[in-house]
């Protein structure tokens, strides 16, 4: 799925520690070395910062987690983040949701994860 971002075995296909930090960084702006600077999982296939930078690039749109029309850090990456550690309900998402987001509750959130991001949460 797209935010296997380090392309790594299925054990470690979704991991906060790497996929969850690569995002992270990206939404953050960080670039070069530093994207991928303890970040990537022991089977990553995918590891050199300018290919993550492109592929993320490239899955870009996607990572409008909440459906605000904006790709922040601070809540699309918190939702994903929270996501990849098990969070579910309300701790999921209180405080991590944007400005009138179209998916403004977990179960919205959960599906767009599953559907377009290709994550299998219960």
């Amino acid at each position: 799925g797209p935010l296997d971002v380090d392309a790594s075995t299925p054990t470690t296909k979704y991991d906060p520690a790497t996929d969850g930090v690569l995002v992270l960084r990206y939404m953050f702006g960080v670039r070069g070395a530093a994207l991928t600077a303890n970040a990537l999982g022991g089977t990553a296939t995918r590891t050199d910062p300018a290919i993550i930078k492109t592929y993320l690039d490239g899955i870009a749109a996607s990572l409008d987690i909440d459906g605000d029309s904006a790709v922040d850090a601070l809540t699309d990456g918190l939702l994903i983040l929270r996501a990849l550690l098990g969070f579910t309900g309300t701790s999921a998402t209180n405080g991590a949701l944007g400005t009138a987001p179209a998916r403004n509750n977990w179960a919205a959130i959960r599906g767009y994860l599953n559907g377009s991001c290709g994550m299998n949460l219960p």
